[in-house]
């Protein structure tokens, strides 16, 4: 299968404790009509499955997520200059958010498209002084093995760190239904514990979420025969 090149892009929401479901619903809606801004070539928001560490003082307490695909880098600095994206931060995320975390990184993957699998994790690090080179690419090794994922897209450096609050590398992988055992299976715990003692991460987050817009996997219970999800 051939390599695609992207860029993954990655928003943390940490909405305040007064914002209403309605608003938070809201803000979920807009940021998703995000994904027809051309040169988009995957977006999904959505509030946290669950997140580790579970102490909102130590995870950030973030409450919702965003993905999205990029062909480059240009590709992706439009999307944050696009007039659509700037008046969706302004009307219905900064009002209700008292922090976005943001993180951006480089993959090179078997496939770009992702509407087969129904649920998407995120993990988010920082690295001890001197990891680079050898030791980023064991550590998305680890990441992969102890999440024994459906599919595996990769990790990699953060080049976006104005927004990153320290986090220096990304990493995301996919699950191919959203059964809550599996990603229980796939122990967030046990990966988490094997990155505080491995000689690489200082800290971490790790998200897991729905990913509502790609619900066609084979043998999922939500799957529907003959019907192609964007």
């Amino acid at each position: 299968m051939p390599i695609v090149h992207l860029v993954e892009h990655v928003l943390l929401f940490k909405a305040r404790h007064w914002a209403s479901a309605e608003k938070r619903a809201e803000m979920v809606e807009q940021l998703n009509k995000l994904r027809a801004i051309n040169g988009v070539l995957h977006l999904k928001a959505g509030p946290v499955l669950s997140i580790w560490p579970a102490h909102k003082i130590l995870s950030g307490g973030y409450t919702h997520v965003l993905h999205s695909r990029h062909q480059n880098k240009a590709a992706l600095a439009a999307l944050s200059l696009h007039p659509a994206q700037i008046y969706c931060m302004d009307k219905f995320v900064n009002p209700i958010c008292e922090s976005v975390l943001a993180l951006d990184w480089e993959s090179s993957v078997e496939k770009h498209v992702d509407q087969f699998f129904e649920a998407k994790r995120i993990v988010l690090c920082r690295l001890k002084d001197g990891v680079c080179g050898d030791g980023r690419e064991q550590l998305v090794s680890e990441i992969a093995e102890a999440s024994r994922t459906s599919s595996f897209d990769g990790g990699g450096p953060n080049f976006s760190p104005v927004r990153a609050r320290g986090f220096d590398f990304g990493y995301l992988a996919f699950f191919r239904w959203i059964d809550e055992a599996e990603l229980i299976d796939n122990s967030p715990e046990v990966v988490l514990a094997k990155l505080k003692e491995g000689p690489f991460v200082e800290d971490f987050i790790l998200v897991d979420y729905w990913n509502e817009t790609g619900m066609q996997a084979e043998n999922s219970p939500l799957a529907e025969p003959g019907h192609e999800y964007v």
